[in-house]
């Protein structure tokens, strides 16, 4: 089992890996806890929501990939929460927001946890120091109470002092995926050429032949092959003995080598004339089931947002047609109610008599003044009920608006991860398209095929041709200057013989005929005496 960790900050970018489909065979959610989203976009995305908004950091969390050890027995899920557990304990994440998510690629079971870094209550990041140091003890433990064999590197009294660079960077990672050969396999060639080199001369030649053009780049003595990667001589010599310094002293202090940028330009060219275009066809196979796989996932999330949208529409005309109904009854209870009022005055009006013995004596104005008391305090009531209840009801549509806004924030979010998603899993078909070629080109070839470049200065076109007049030794290249002085020698003009043959005449033999009595061996231009022509 091998476990490696790393603080990362880049939510969006792991959220597409670990949900990629493309290059997994199976992407299964185990758990995600801490967060209000459920998914694993919407828990990252909150992640980072933390880390902005309440602290300055970085890395808002840290993720650790657990890969198991395919000849033992497979990992349980309650040994991954266990391990996860442990994990949390070591680093001091006890109680954040942790993601675990399996996957199983080319036949092998693997698995990522993202735990949070951002403390939401101090609002602020926490430390993890020595994290690979905490987790290596955290393995260690692990393996020995569930009886798990662990590679060498985890143990203490393993030896490193013979091995040459042996890490395995990211960069690396990617050069391997382009061209489909290992570090290992390069160092192999490149120091079987160093070990069997005879002179300058073969021995970049003889990298030439295995696909490698010498190359001064920011530091001496690179290495470009024909994809156009970048490799240092040095640290692809197995021998720790061997330096720059070694090899400069072989090469020769003077040795003029092209530079990085005009080696990668060529040989881009040479690895677009050796394109095998018979993969097109199977690739336009592949890219178009891509797309249509892409196509179905859009239109399933593209029918769950019109749904949602009729949905609200449907809500939002419910509620207002409950509010109308409501505001409606609020009025007749009221009209009702002054309705009955009125009657049941009108029943106990007096009448005769006592109707004018209530005029007389100011009865009926004061029953009358009280009355009208009455109805302004009902009408003042239904007033205020009125205002109750519309603030109530434009609480309640807003509070509908709102849900309905967060549920769209919630598609949006799921159509942004969807976007996310579709292009990770676009450069990873890229990505398999240029493995296959890589491979195809290389059928046949023990390493890598030749590189045969003329590198012609900055400002002109590149040429696929062989380079061999590029690295030449000392003695030629002042043979070719000595014939170049020669060719462009200032020759002696002969005045006698020039000015004959201007007027046309034919030039005496020696000896014979007059002449001018002129010195033959006068430059043009003066006389014997070595003055100016008058």
């Amino acid at each position: 089992m091998i476990l490696f960790v790393s603080q990362r900050g880049n939510e969006n970018d792991m959220a597409a890996h670990v949900m990629n489909e493309k290059d997994n065979e199976i992407v299964r959610v185990i758990s995600v806890e801490g967060t209000v989203a459920e998914d694993v976009f919407g828990a990252l995305a909150e992640i980072k929501m933390h880390r902005e908004l309440l602290t300055n950091a970085k890395n808002g969390f840290v993720s650790t990939s657990i890969n198991p050890d395919h000849r033992q027995d497979p990992l349980s899920l309650e040994q991954i929460t266990e391990l996860a557990d442990r994990l949390d304990v070591a680093f001091g994440t006890v109680g954040q927001p942790r993601i675990v998510v399996e996957h199983v690629k080319n036949d092998r079971q693997h698995y990522h946890i993202l735990t949070s870094r951002i403390d939401t209550i101090n609002e602020k990041a926490i430390e993890i120091p020595f994290d690979r140091l905490k987790s290596m003890m955290v393995v260690r433990e692990f393996a020995r109470d569930h009886g798990i064999a662990l590679p060498d590197g985890y143990y203490k009294d393993f030896d490193r002092s013979q091995e040459k660079d042996k890490s395995f960077t990211l960069q690396e990672k990617f050069q391997q995926e382009k061209t489909g050969i290992s570090k290992e396999q390069r160092m192999e060639i490149i120091s079987d050429l160093w070990e069997r080199r005879d002179n300058p001369e073969s021995f970049i030649n003889s990298l030439q032949h295995h696909g490698y053009i010498l190359c001064n780049g920011r530091r001496p003595y690179v290495l470009v092959d024909m994809f156009g990667k970048t490799n240092s001589l040095p640290k692809l010599i197995s021998d720790s003995a061997v330096r720059t310094k070694q090899i400069r002293e072989f090469l020769g202090e003077d040795r003029e080598l092209p530079e990085v940028e005009e080696a990668a330009v060529a040989a881009k060219e040479l690895l677009d004339t050796l394109k095998d275009y018979e993969l097109k066809e199977s690739r336009a196979d592949r890219m178009e089931l891509l797309k249509r796989t892409q196509a179905d996932r859009r239109k399933e999330l593209g029918d769950k947002i019109i749904t949602t949208q009729k949905k609200n529409q449907s809500e939002r005309g419910v509620l207002e047609d409950v509010q109308l109904s409501k505001r409606k009854q609020q009025r007749c209870d009221y009209l009702n109610e002054k309705n009955i009022i009125r009657n049941k005055r009108e029943e106990v009006k007096p009448t005769g008599l006592p109707a004018f013995l209530g005029r007389v004596s100011g009865v009926d104005l004061v029953r009358k003044k009280v009355h009208q008391y009455q109805d302004k305090k009902r009408h003042d009531a239904y007033v205020e009920g009125r205002k109750a209840l519309l603030t109530e009801q434009s609480h309640q549509r807003l509070s509908l608006k709102r849900i309905q806004e967060v549920k769209g924030y919630e598609l949006q979010r799921e159509k942004r991860s969807l976007q996310a998603k579709e292009q990770h899993e676009l450069r990873s078909l890229t990505k398999a398209f240029e493995l296959e070629q890589a491979n195809r080109i290389r059928s046949g070839s023990e390493h890598m095929p030749g590189i045969h470049l003329t590198l012609t200065p900055r400002g002109r076109p590149t040429m696929v041709l062989r380079a061999k007049q590029r690295h030449t030794t000392q003695h030629a290249k002042e043979f070719r200057q000595k014939q170049t002085a020669e060719k462009y020698q200032k020759k002696e003009i002969q005045l006698y013989g020039n000015f004959s043959e201007v007027a046309g005449k034919k030039r005496p033999k020696e000896g014979k005929g007059d002449n001018l009595g002129l010195d033959k061996s006068i430059p043009k231009g003066k006389n014997k005496d070595g003055g100016r022509e008058q």
